[in-house]
């Protein structure tokens, strides 16, 4: 995982966050519930965080 990166699982429920300028991959198959920017399920935009249900 990319250093600029912090995520964690508590149960079904994943955050990730970028704190980097730049785009990151972070694939995930899990529910999007929400996201301060567009996220694919696989790249993370940059300065943007995803909230996940696994």
């Amino acid at each position: 995982m990319d250093p600029n990166v912090v995520a964690f699982r508590r149960g079904s429920l994943i955050c990730a966050v970028n704190c980097s300028g730049k785009p990151v991959s972070f694939p995930s198959d899990g529910e999007v519930l929400a996201s301060s920017s567009s996220y694919n399920g696989s790249l993370l935009e940059g300065d943007s965080a995803v909230w996940l249900r696994a």
